[in-house]
């Protein structure tokens, strides 16, 4: 029987437990960076409910074996026999993190300790079936020793991370449905002292995007209609091509003389600007019919074309967007961000190249096209 190293001598424990309690506290304060599987921010999000009222705050966390799972992703470091001790111990349970606080004549807040939210606390199934929370002897020791070794790092976090209570119930009804599952359809809801905070299921941020299959236009995953117009939504964008191998008629690798010959046009002059740093680059005009502005190919040494950058001024995001979106289906991000330099960006991906659209201005700026290999997912 192979050893685990929870059950070693005390160093071994030790540095098993110190790199699972990191892991956690990745789940609980880290901000999301990766690309490929779950989109976390929306997951993060879709699991979290709050209410508020003038003299009250409730807040709610569930946190499904999906967060775990995708928190894994982006930490290869956790080896793999300590990423599945995690997920075996929280599939267990229905986990749920609760705060729940009164807000005093001036603001102040005074959170309920433990055992009042405990007392407080039950879920509800889609049926109707009410759940209270384990007892401690229901929890098993592992759980138990993770939990608590969490405290320490909920307390630095100030008045609100010491006073959440992660708050345990069954992962299954007594006939052995799931009460709560990520990717099913149903309900469930967290009832914190007569508030109800529900969730409908599935989460969307769990499943594929469905498309419009005459408009490609995309929506989320647990959508089965357009909302505009009524039309049942497909799991494949009509609009989309299979895959893109490269710019036009170019392909990832062409030596520079297979790239001039498939466009027709020359390179261009050799610039500073290079993507990626150790490339060679040529920046020269493009003319696309549509849009005007500068086109930038990189090569490297052992790999040949490695990106092509499109440069147009004087335009809007839409009038750049909206012939991309006709091309190659609809993108699987697109965000605003008001405050920031870049305040548009979208992004499509296929098997062999990633394309990102960038927007900087307000009515009218400049917009940025960067064709790139896809990387490969970890």
């Amino acid at each position: 029987m192979t050893r685990r190293a929870a059950d070693g001598d005390d160093g071994d424990r030790l540095a098993w437990w110190a790199s699972i309690v990191g892991f956690c506290a990745v789940i609980l304060v880290a901000q999301p960076h990766g690309q490929e599987a779950v989109a976390l921010p929306a997951l993060e999000q879709e699991t979290q409910r709050t209410s508020q009222s003038p003299n009250r705050i409730t807040s709610v966390w569930w946190m499904p074996e999906q967060l775990w799972q995708a928190r894994l992703l982006e930490n290869p470091a956790l080896g793999q026999q300590q990423g599945e001790f995690v997920l075996t111990l929280f599939r267990q349970y229905t986990m749920i993190a609760v705060l729940d606080g009164q807000i005093g004549p001036v603001g102040a807040l005074t959170f309920k300790d433990r055992e009042a939210v405990l007392a407080s606390t039950t879920i509800k199934d889609a049926r109707g079936t009410s759940y209270a929370p384990l007892a401690e002897s229901a929890v098993d020791a592992d759980t138990k020793v993770l939990l608590q070794m969490l405290k320490p790092l909920l307390a630095s976090m100030g008045p609100m991370g010491e006073n959440l209570q992660f708050v345990l119930f069954p992962a299954k009804s007594a006939d052995g449905r799931p009460i709560a599952e990520a990717v099913s359809e149903g309900f469930f809801s967290v009832i914190v002292a007569g508030t109800e905070l529900k969730y409908k299921l599935p989460l969307a941020s769990v499943l594929s995007p469905k498309f419009d299959s005459k408009s490609g236009e995309r929506f989320p995953g647990n959508y089965s209609y357009n909302p505009f117009t009524g039309s049942r939504l497909v799991a494949e964008s009509p609009l989309a091509q299979a895959d893109v191998r490269g710019w036009q008629k170019t392909q990832w690798g062409m030596s520079t003389d297979a790239v001039v010959a498939a466009t027709g046009q020359p390179l261009g002059t050799t610039t500073n600007i290079r993507r990626p740093p150790d490339a060679t680059c040529y920046a020269g005009p493009f003319d696309e019919g549509q849009w005007l502005g500068t086109r930038t190919v990189c090569f490297v040494a052992t790999g040949g074309l490695v990106s092509v950058t499109l440069d147009i001024v004087n335009t809007t995001f839409v009038s750049v967007f909206d012939p991309l979106k006709a091309r190659y289906g609809a993108p699987v991000s697109r965000n605003q961000y008001p405050a920031n330099m870049i305040s548009e960006t979208a992004t499509w991906q296929f098997p062999s190249t990633e394309i990102t659209c960038n927007y900087v201005g307000f009515s009218t700026g400049s917009v940025q096209v960067i064709y790139q290999p896809r990387r490969p997912s970890r």
